[in-house]
Formats: structure tokens, C-alpha cells, sequence
């Protein structure tokens, strides 16, 4: 967002294959959503017996030229994009299945995407 702010261009990262462009997806999660699930889990701590592993996510995931769209018309202005090839060992795509998360702790993410884009945008114009 510091970027965005001061007009500077950001870097997409995509990966070219058959002459069609991929753009890599990432799990995103707001804050507010992290911090409920670890008052859950705190709850919960007398009660855990085993040791086990716990996805944490929304569950859906987004191309930062997704992210892009929606951070534009919130700030009014057109966001410089730089694309660049991605390095061959990243991961194209993340997405955390939270199932297991939402079964036992009970619960499930509030914020969608533009909960958590509005948020940014709110923070970067709060900061000015």
C-alpha cells in the first residue's frame, strides 16, 4: 500500500505458459478474523489433549491483480503495475482448507476480500 500511496509502480509477479498469462493466487485473511480464532484456541487450550495442525484462512484465494481492481476505485486513482516473471519455485497457488479449523474451534472468517481491502485503503487514508 506505501507504493500505491506515494505513486510508485507495484510489482505482479505471473508466470507465462502456452502464451496465456497466470497470475499467482494467495489465501488472504483480515486481522480481526486471525484474532477471533486465537480467543477460540485460548479457550480451548486446557481442554487440548494432542498435538494436531490447523489451517488458517479464508478459505478462498486471490490474484493480486484481483486485489488491484478492488484497491483502484476505493482510492480513486489508477494503480501503476509493473509485471514481472515469477521465480520458477514459488508457489502458483495457496489455499488453505480450513475445515478442520472451522469444525473444531467453531468458527469461520467474517471478512470477505473487500472487507479486508477496505480496511487497507481505510488504514493507508487514515495515515495521511
Amino acid at each position: 500500500m506505501y507504493r500505491i500511496n506515494k505513486n510508485q509502480k507495484i510489482n505482479i509477479f505471473i508466470k507465462k505458459k502456452n502464451n496465456k498469462f497466470i497470475y499467482p493466487k494467495r489465501d488472504y485473511l483480515h486481522i480481526n478474523d486471525l484474532l477471533d480464532l486465537i480467543i477460540k484456541i485460548i479457550k480451548k487450550l486446557k481442554y487440548l489433549n494432542k498435538k494436531n495442525v490447523y489451517n488458517v484462512g479464508m478459505g478462498q484465494n486471490y490474484s493480486l491483480n484481483k486485489i488491484q481492481s478492488l484497491i483502484s476505485p476505493k482510492l480513486k486513482k489508477k494503480i501503476k503495475i509493473k509485471y514481472k516473471p515469477i521465480n520458477p519455485k514459488e508457489l502458483i497457488s495457496t489455499l488453505s482448507d480450513i475445515k478442520k479449523t472451522k469444525k473444531h474451534y467453531d468458527w469461520k472468517p467474517k471478512n470477505s476480500i473487500n472487507d479486508i481491502v477496505s480496511s487497507c485503503v481505510k488504514n493507508l487514508i487514515n495515515k495521511d
